[in-house]
């Protein structure tokens, strides 16, 4: 019998940037709201939104993706990483939740000095 994943690994913002300059083919997924994408800033370039409500009824356009991993996204986290184990239930490869959010990517990564 198959287990089945009660949890799933975070990354961190620097390791995911590092892993998408090394051209590693990740799908990223951003799971919050419509409303929480008013500014350009607030975006992670190249992610997919999927609001988390919706994550379900696209589990199978999501699992056509030629990826070795997957990244869900959210402002904190905390919806990203119950994303994450939905979608490694629904057997995604390499599924992991972007520690921090965008708030720690954008303290992180897009706006360190």
């Amino acid at each position: 019998m198959k287990r089945r994943p009660s949890s799933v690994e975070t990354i961190l913002p620097t390791q995911l940037l590092r892993d998408l300059l090394s051209g590693r083919r990740l799908l990223l997924i951003d799971v919050r709201d419509p409303s929480e994408l008013t500014d350009p800033r607030a975006r992670l370039p190249g992610a997919k939104h999927v609001p988390l409500q919706k994550l379900f009824a696209k589990r199978e356009e999501l699992a056509r993706e030629k990826v070795e991993g997957v990244v869900t996204i959210s402002n904190k986290g905390d919806r990203a990483r119950d994303a994450a184990l939905t979608l490694s239930l629904l057997g995604l490869p390499d599924v992991k939740w972007l520690e921090g959010g965008l708030e720690a990517w954008n303290r992180e990564v897009a706006f360190a000095t």
